[in-house]
């Protein structure tokens, strides 16, 4: 039987015109949903300001849409109904450099091969409409006058009409309404400036309003994404010569069962792209929970000469030149947003949940909450400052610290809330010390002492740092044989940097650790040398830990955390959290009475007044 198939079919023959379209059809028109899709980006691009979308019966029955965009002259309504004919690209140059959503000149095309197709137009200078009415087996256009509004409407009827074996893999009228609401989000998310009307069954399912003013951006966002996503968006925006990445993200602690929040654009075009999800999930890697997923609404702007968009039929995968740098480029951007928008810090673990947005019980003493959600771009870090002033390890007591040392003003308190419901709050004084409280007990920290503890133990290998990639590895010029000392290349690899060797003297700084992560990189690649200087004579023992005041060898690590006093309100709650066990049995803490905390606020509150 197959022999006689393919010998009577061994000739090549030209398939009709409506055969050929509908063949076209199968790779673009899926379902009602795929339909909506064209003509929406039709709609988009003749600059339409207002679009309505009307569905019946999900779309198998009718699809209308309505816009108010530029129109159809009369003379082009018949090469809009024929395969690759378009008003958006001429030249092959212009395909390199893809301005708009649609193309390829087929959608119309295709979508009339397989349904009753009506399309009324009318443009500015035209004083009536015209309609264009595809029909018969050759898809011959009749076109004749009708009545109509500046703009274009498309009727699509009896979707799959003539192909009963794609109509009868059409699911259910709830189904297809729902991927056909999908696409309507994802155009109306990413065309701010447009209005777009959703009817079901003559019903209006949504009603979303142009925002024009980007202060109501967070509305639009809310009225597609719902409220639980806008409460807890977080703001972000990178800007690069390459690309600019800007968008929101839900922090960690909102995350979902389903992908159905998640959005990218492109030049404001919807994509799912593998490279892109890959750096998304890269961002929230170790910080959900097993099988939920992020949240996100990311746009990327790009220079279309960068991009090829004609990789996909449906046009939702796209390849970039510097495919790379996108990625780290996307990858710091959301990774930057979760540590400074209040929500994690670097570093961190699932068991530290949530930042307080609630006012402190120190913000009637002058202090700033230091979560911010009025301002687009996440909160700035403080700046570091370097000591020269050699630091040794010490005991202290009550008596170093003043009521009169008062506060400094450039560090800010915050509330975080653990698992086991410690509430920990947190002032720095000019001293070098911090009061830190809980709801069991209230302390004193010395912050170079807490910052020596937890390096130590990191260089023994009693902890394990956490380290972090750069965006860009940063080469860093010093004498490769100081890292020769087998103790000082352990010592700098327990500590969380990763880095290897350069052709030329020097080294290539790859990854930084945790710990670290608030300081500017910069500053990290100054003192870096100096910091394998102090270690090449520091061998630290598990027994020399009881010893520290007799051990000279310990006066390399005390100069590296000279160089990082005064510490960051950022490291200081890396470091409480890391450390948020030991507040009762470490030598760097001191608990204090309730009435010693009184006296460091009523006496600042004197030299207030």
């Amino acid at each position: 039987m197959l022999a006689q198939v393919a010998k009577s079919s061994n000739r090549i023959n030209r398939l009709d015109n409506r055969l050929a379209n509908q063949i076209a059809a199968g790779e673009v028109v899926e379902r009602p949903a795929s339909v909506v899709k064209e003509l929406l980006e039709n709609a988009i691009d003749a600059g339409a300001s207002r679009i309505e979308v009307d569905i019946e019966r999900g779309g198998t029955r009718l699809i209308r849409v309505t816009d108010n965009g530029c129109g159809i002259v009369k003379d082009d309504l018949n090469l809009a109904l024929c395969r690759h004919a378009t008003s958006k690209i001429t030249t092959s140059e212009d395909l390199a450099a893809i301005n708009s959503l649609g193309f390829r000149g087929e959608a119309l095309a295709s979508i009339a091969s397989v349904s009753r197709l009506t399309l009324t137009s009318r443009t500015k200078d035209s004083d009536f409409a015209w309609q264009a009415i595809a029909e018969g087996r050759e898809m011959n256009v009749n076109i004749q006058p009708a009545s109509a509004t500046i703009g274009t409407r498309i009727e699509v009827r009896d979707l799959f009409y003539n192909t009963p074996a794609r109509q009868k893999f059409l699911r259910a009228e709830k189904t297809e309404f729902g991927h056909v609401e999908e696409i309507f989000k994802r155009h109306a998310l990413s065309n701010f400036e447009t209005a777009f009307i959703l009817k079901h069954n003559h019903k209006v399912v949504k009603r979303i309003p142009a925002g024009t003013d980007k202060q109501l951006y967070l509305k639009r966002i809310e009225s597609i994404c719902g409220k639980p996503f806008a409460e807890n968006a977080i703001p972000f925006i990178c800007e690069h010569e390459i690309v600019k990445i800007q968008g929101w993200i839900g922090g960690y602690h909102f995350h979902r069962s389903e992908s159905d929040l998640q959005y990218v654009f492109i030049n404001g075009r919807p994509v799912k792209d593998k490279m892109l999800n890959h750096a998304i999930r890269q961002s929230y890697q170790g910080l959900l929970p097993e099988g939920r997923m992020p949240t996100y609404v990311i746009f990327l702007t790009i220079d279309p000469h960068k991009i090829d968009v004609n990789v996909h039929p449906t046009k939702h995968e796209v390849r970039f030149d510097e495919q790379r740098t996108v990625h780290d480029l996307l990858v710091k951007s959301i990774g930057d947003a979760l540590n400074e928008g209040g929500l994690l810090h670097p570093g961190s673990n699932p068991e530290f949940e949530h930042s307080q947005t609630e006012s402190s019980g120190f913000e009637s003493s002058g202090f700033e909450n230091s979560t911010n959600q009025d301002t687009l771009t996440p909160i700035s870090q403080p700046a570091f400052s370097r000591h020269e002033t050699n630091y040794r390890p010490r005991s202290f007591s009550y008596s170093d610290v003043h009521a009169s040392d008062g506060r400094n003003k450039n560090y800010q308190v915050r509330d975080y809330s653990l698992v086991d419901q410690i509430t920990i709050n947190k002032l720095r004084l000019n001293s070098g010390h911090w009061v830190v409280i809980s709801q069991q007990a209230a302390y004193l920290v010395e912050e170079q002492q807490w910052l020596f503890d937890y390096l130590q133990q990191l260089i023994i290998g009693e902890r394990v740092s956490v380290s972090k990639p750069l965006l860009f590895p940063q080469a860093i010029d010093l004498d490769v044989a100081d890292l020769e000392e087998f103790d000082t290349l352990k010592q700098l690899q327990n500590l969380g940097f990763v880095f290897s060797p350069r052709k030329k003297n020097g080294i290539l700084l790859q990854q930084i650790p945790c710990w670290l992560a608030s300081v500017d990189n910069d500053l990290i690649i100054s003192l870096f040398p100096k910091w394998v200087k102090s270690l090449i004579n520091t061998e630290l023992e598990k027994n020399n830990l009881d010893d520290r005041s007799t051990n000279q060898q310990l006066v390399g690590l005390s100069e590296v955390c000279c160089s990082l006093i005064p510490l960051s309100s950022q490291m200081m709650d890396y470091l409480l959290i890391e450390n948020k066990n030991q507040l009762d049995n470490s030598r760097a803490v001191k608990a204090i009475t309730d009435k010693f905390v009184q006296s460091l606020f009523s006496e600042d509150q004197k030299s207030a007044d």
